[in-house]
């Protein structure tokens, strides 16, 4: 009998041991999402100094929903085709115009 009681004390420490661990590693993958997310959409258009990466999310956001692209991946089914190629000369022009933007202080 006292055997047995060890055993479950044992499982039942592993369990909360394993689920604690899991709940953690989905806390930190949430909270670094919300991070990018934030930094990508809110801060970005506002630091000069995030240039590289800023643009990088900016340009993969403007591609994908702002230029009417998502219409066409929904329909056609279709991800790097339109996206990256079709609307290249828009995209680089929206990119250059944010920088302009921002290096004669207007952080819009």
């Amino acid at each position: 009998m006292c055997i047995y009681l060890h055993v479950i004390i044992v499982a039942v420490i592993v369990v909360v041991v394993v689920v604690v661990f899991v709940v953690m590693v989905v806390v930190v993958v949430v909270v670094v999402v919300v991070v990018v997310v934030v930094v990508g959409v809110v801060v970005c258009p506002c630091a000069c100094s995030l240039y590289l990466s800023c643009n990088i999310i900016i340009f993969f956001i403007y591609v994908c929903f702002e230029s009417g692209v998502r219409s066409d991946l929904f329909r056609r089914q279709r991800w790097l085709g339109d996206c990256s190629v079709a609307r290249s000369s828009r995209i680089f022009s929206f990119v250059a115009r944010h920088i302009q933007r921002c290096s004669v202080g207007q952080f819009q």
